[in-house]
């Protein structure tokens, strides 16, 4: 299962403050690439809640791509980022 820690929680909930209820960030992979955007929930999706509030979607096969991993919030050249690192 994916954990998420509590910075990246709050990094979530503040990307969807002034987002309409129903939104949550998705999680895809694409070519290898993590990808995060704005979306609604699909059928089938596996749904992260916060307080009673959606914060993560992701497609069932995307979550067992990065299930055993922790999403982080990460320090980068470009700022801090949601990453995915390996669960200990």
């Amino acid at each position: 299962m994916v954990t998420i820690t509590e910075n990246a929680i709050s990094r979530l909930q503040r990307s969807l403050k002034r987002q309409p209820d129903g939104t949550a960030v998705r999680m895809s992979i694409k070519d290898g690439r993590v990808k995060f955007r704005r979306d609604t929930e699909q059928e089938g999706d596996v749904v992260f809640t916060h307080d009673g509030r959606s914060v993560l979607f992701m497609a069932a096969d995307t979550a067992l791509r990065v299930s055993k991993r922790t999403l982080d919030v990460v320090k980068t050249d470009a700022g801090k980022r949601l990453r995915f690192v390996r669960s200990a």
